[in-house]
């Protein structure tokens, strides 16, 4: 059961987020890697991957943060790091 949100509307309030609160760091390149819709509290988990400057410049791989987005008010609630493991 589907609340308030579209995942399109989700997705958008993620990554403006995520371009937002990591605006000091240079971040570049925000893509889309997952979503996922939570019952109580109804939630969108919307996983963004992204490349910081300072990384890139060292070869570094891409970030990947989990964007909880609240499907009532689309307020991001948290920000969460997701670590890829090789099962991922």
């Amino acid at each position: 059961m589907k609340g308030q949100m579209d995942v399109r509307e989700a997705v958008k309030k993620a990554k403006e987020g995520i371009v937002k609160i990591f605006e000091d760091e240079d971040i570049r390149d925000p893509r889309l890697e997952e979503v996922r819709f939570t019952l109580g509290p109804d939630t969108w988990k919307v996983t963004i991957s992204f490349v910081r400057s300072f990384m890139a410049a060292m070869g570094g791989d891409r970030t990947f943060k989990v964007v909880h987005v609240d499907d009532h008010s689309g307020e991001i609630r948290s920000i969460t790091h997701r670590t890829l493991s090789a099962s991922n």
